[in-house]
């Protein structure tokens, strides 16, 4: 990674217009209506009475895969997904157009051989700039430390807490899971 590339890298201003078809299909892809019978997960599935699952925030109005870029040198092929914070302001629509602004908050070098932490925020709104949503991401490239360290270095997560948790969901991966998740936009190839 060349250190002063990366962090000279300006975002531009994302634009997104999806459709019901598209939240139906991002919730396929985290597993939602593993069991098509139980009306509690169809919600996200089907056009009546359609939910968008919170979470498709953090793919929406993304800026495309940026981290190819030759003169960054950066290894994204050893790039993983390491934290995500969601902070909502309101119910995300399950269509339209949103707007996202990215912007690169930290570097933290772990040291040689041993990768580096890179810290984004995205910020969502609606066309006419009401607020939707915050997210927080951190990614892990694995090869890519000794590059030094830069802006913020705080988590995007907090602690976890001392105590243990109030429940517990357990939830099976569908095997094709990581294969129509790609189809929401995110083609990191390690999904493949």
């Amino acid at each position: 990674m060349i250190l002063e590339n990366v962090v000279s890298r300006d975002f531009a201003e994302c634009r997104a217009t999806y459709s019901k078809r598209d939240t139906m299909l991002y919730a396929l892809g985290l597993g939602a209506c593993g069991d098509p019978l139980d009306t509690e997960q169809l919600r996200f599935v089907y056009e009546q009475d359609l939910q968008a699952i919170p979470s498709m925030c953090s793919i929406l109005a993304h800026p495309p895969f940026w981290m190819k870029d030759p003169q960054l040198q950066l290894d994204f092929l050893k790039l993983v997904h390491a934290e995500q914070y969601v902070e909502l302001s309101a119910r995300l629509p399950v269509e339209g157009e949103i707007i996202g602004r990215y912007r690169m908050t930290g570097i933290v070098d772990k040291g040689e051989g041993k990768g580096a932490l890179m810290y984004f925020e995205k910020t969502l709104f609606t066309p006419d700039q009401a607020p939707l949503a915050k997210v927080k991401t951190t990614y892990f490239f694995r090869g890519d430390g000794g590059c030094g360290n830069w802006g913020e270095t705080g988590a995007a997560l907090p602690a976890v807490p001392e105590w243990a948790p109030q429940g517990a969901i357990d939830h099976p991966s569908q095997l094709t899971a990581a294969l129509i998740y790609r189809l929401s936009g995110d083609y990191n190839p390690l999904h493949a």
